[in-house]
This record gives structure tokens, C-alpha cells and sequence, in this order.
């Protein structure tokens, strides 16, 4: 569905599946795979190739995921447990016919979401009083934020760890307007743009449809 959605993307109409927004799922796969660029004229003649192209940005996401996740862990724990993570990461089963569906491209994001999470906690652990300096927590909440244009599942742990955080103390409250200004803005702006098509005011997706 993501090659679809892209194709739409790239026609200038939309995240859009047989000219609506899918009900099962959010938009970020499909601008995902329109940030290949390809003409749409191109993916409508040629939609195998297009699919061969997404399977390579897979992979390069994975393989990106994986090396910053590498370099992020040796901040927190030594070369030896960082090699043994990466390498435990890197030899879990995976299946070439999956390559095309979100699935496939959600351990490259859990990656992503792992490596901010290590930078954020060396930061946090090392300085005075857990202060951390506002670049790292955007950072991290990007990182959750790029889940959720994905995925709905990150929403619960969302909260979780921004609470854990933020309502510790008043002089940390301050911060939880990252991950609410993330989440509203993604939700309103996927809300709002399937509003003319179904009639229904919904942030996310729709499994009562």
C-alpha cells in the first residue's frame, strides 16, 4: 500500500489508496517511500521498479538505524556490549517478501528510536541534576514522533516515558509541550485532511471501520 500512497503523494494528491485515505493506517509510510523522488508518471508505467527502489531505501534505513544505534550505545555501555547488541540486532530473522510492507521498515525506526534514547540517557545520567539541553529532547520526541506517522502502538510508551520525565518536578514540566505540540501536529494535520473524505474527525486510525 505504501507504493500506492506514494504514487498519490507524488501526483499531488495526497496520501490517498483508490482515491481515499486508508482507514487502517497513517500517512508516514507513504511519504516515506515518496521522498524517493520518482517521477509519478514513472510509477504508474513502471510500478515493479518503484517496489525494487523501496526495497533498497529499506535497507539503507536499516543498515543507517543500525550504525547510529552502534555509535549511540558506545556512549552508555562498552565497545563489547554495543557490538553484541548491534550484532544481535543485525542477525534476527528477517523476510525478503515482507520488504514492501510497514513491518519491514519499523526495525530501522525502532533503531532510530533506540540510538536518540542512548544519546538522551548519556546526556540525562551525565549531567548536573538530569538536566538535559533542549536539542536532546527534541530529538528524542522525533524520533517517537516519526514512530507515530508510522504506527499508532508507540502512543501508550509515548506517554509513559514523557511523564517519567516531565512531571518529576516543576522545573521539568515545561518540556512535556514537545511531545504534545509532536503528536497534536501530526494527529490534527492527518485528522484534517482526511475530514473532507469521511466526515469524521480522527487523529489516527480507524479500527472500527
Amino acid at each position: 500500500y505504501g507504493l500506492h500512497m506514494a504514487t498519490s503523494i507524488l501526483e499531488g494528491k495526497g496520501p490517498l489508496i483508490d482515491g481515499m485515505p486508508p482507514w487502517c493506517r497513517m500517512p508516514g509510510y507513504g511519504f516515506l517511500f515518496a521522498c524517493l523522488g520518482v517521477n509519478p508518471s514513472y510509477l504508474i508505467e513502471d510500478l515493479l521498479n518503484f517496489a525494487i527502489e523501496g526495497v533498497w531505501l529499506h535497507i539503507l534505513l536499516i543498515a543507517s538505524g543500525l550504525s547510529l544505534f552502534f555509535w549511540a550505545s558506545l556512549r552508555i555501555t562498552s565497545p563489547v556490549c554495543a557490538c553484541a547488541a548491534a550484532s544481535a540486532i543485525l542477525l534476527l530473522p528477517s523476510h525478503i517478501v515482507f520488504n514492501l510492507l510497514i513491518e519491514s521498515i519499523m526495525p530501522a525506526i525502532t533503531l532510530f528510536c533506540l540510538a536518540a534514547s542512548c544519546l538522551f540517557c548519556d546526556k540525562f545520567y551525565k549531567s548536573k541534576e538530569g538536566s538535559v539541553s533542549l536539542p536532546y529532547h527534541i530529538l528524542l520526541h522525533s524520533s517517537f514522533a516519526l514512530w507515530f506517522s508510522m504506527r499508532t502502538d508507540i502512543l501508550p510508551a509515548w506517554v509513559i516515558v514523557s511523564g517519567f520525565l516531565y512531571l518529576r518536578s516543576l522545573r521539568t514540566v515545561k518540556f512535556v509541550i514537545i511531545p504534545v505540540v509532536f503528536i497534536l501536529g501530526i494527529g490534527f494535520s492527518w485528522a484534517f485532511f482526511k475530514l473532507p473524505y469521511t466526515g469524521e474527525f480522527s487523529m489516527t486510525t480507524d479500527p472500527s471501520a
